[in-house]
């Protein structure tokens, strides 16, 4: 009981932290919480992607280690077979000393005073996505026990999980936009890489694409990533409608079902959007350029063609239940 209740305040405390950090806050303050139940000297944290030449890590959290430790280690990484064993049973948290392992890792692990090690990694296989920690104690004499195993095993799954959602958080924040309910979200280099994804978005993906693997995102959601600024609502596949957003070098990528509304013409978007805002057919009329009699039997012709008879029902075929409009109102021109 003891443990349970120990592996419950841990979770809670992290779980607490994800909502309360910025991204890049998360991490350290999260290994320093995992230390004070499952004492460690150093760690490494990485997550990438699982590319055919091997992983490419985007994410990279050190505690108590240089950055110089991990040049050193490239050149050395085949004869890491540690690194292997986790791979070859991903979920599983795997121990082994620096006594254990070939010489030349051997070597670079008491450089670094990396003496025993406990490593975990999970691999989400659709996505083409592969996260990692390593946990280190200086002391040859302080091997991680079944213990220490038991909780990381449990615990790891938490931290890859809420360093995900803080990641998309961020990139929502800079998009100066709430998450969607209805829409899955990712984040992608311009290249089309996946780097986070939550699982609406791949359930879509698949939906829309089933014999997709990742990391690269399929040609049609790669087409958008590669596009500057922000790609509004276009329709993707067969069912699907995406929207993305570039921010610097990552681009927030949205995928939803399509809605009846996504199909309609451009025009007829744009006057439903001034419609569902609460502008009379007048000022729709001046805001288009039209004569107040065309925007009439334009929702006349919206409401036939979604089979709705009000604006209140013209707003949920317009935006959904995830607050995302299916259109764009144009910007009004200057007085």
């Amino acid at each position: 009981m003891a443990a349970l209740a120990t592996l419950s305040r841990l979770l809670l405390a992290l779980h607490q932290a994800a909502d309360d950090l910025e991204a890049d806050a998360l991490p350290p303050a999260a290994l320093a919480r995992l230390q004070q139940d499952l004492p460690f000297d150093a760690a490494v944290w990485a997550s990438g992607a699982a590319t055919p030449q091997g992983p490419r890590f985007h994410g990279l959290h050190l505690m108590h280690l240089p950055m110089q430790m991990l040049a050193d280690y490239e050149p050395l990484k085949q004869h890491d077979t540690l690194f292997a064993r986790c791979v070859a049973q991903p979920g599983r948290a795997v121990c082994a000393a620096a006594s254990e392992a070939p010489p030349p890792l051997q070597a670079h692990l008491l450089r670094y005073g990396l003496a025993q090690a406990v490593s975990i990694v999970v691999l989400a296989p659709t996505a083409g996505l592969v996260s990692g920690l390593s946990l280190y104690r200086r002391q040859a004499d302080r091997p991680f026990d079944a213990d220490d195993v038991a909780l990381l095993e449990a615990v790891y799954p938490h931290l890859d999980q809420a360093e995900q959602r803080c990641q998309l958080a961020r990139l929502h924040a800079a998009a100066r936009g709430e998450p969607r309910q209805a829409a899955g979200a990712a984040a992608c280099d311009a290249q089309g890489l996946v780097r986070q994804a939550d699982p609406r978005f791949l359930a879509q993906l698949q939906a829309e694409w089933p014999g997709w693997h990742g990391p690269w995102l399929p040609p049609p959601l790669a087409a958008l990533a590669a596009a500057p600024g922000v790609v509004a609502d276009v329709p993707v596949g067969r069912a699907s409608t995406a929207r993305c957003q570039a921010l610097g070098p990552l681009r927030l990528l949205h995928l939803r079902p399509r809605r009846p509304a996504d199909n309609l013409p451009q025009r007829l978007r744009q006057v439903a959007a001034l419609a569902v805002q609460g502008h009379s057919h007048k000022a729709i009329a001046a805001r288009l350029g039209l004569a107040p009699a065309t925007v009439r039997n334009q929702l006349a012709d919206l409401y036939h063609r979604l089979g709705i008879r009000s604006r209140a029902a013209l707003a949920a075929s317009l935006l959904g239940d995830d607050g995302g409009p299916s259109a764009t109102a144009p910007t009004p021109p200057p007085p």
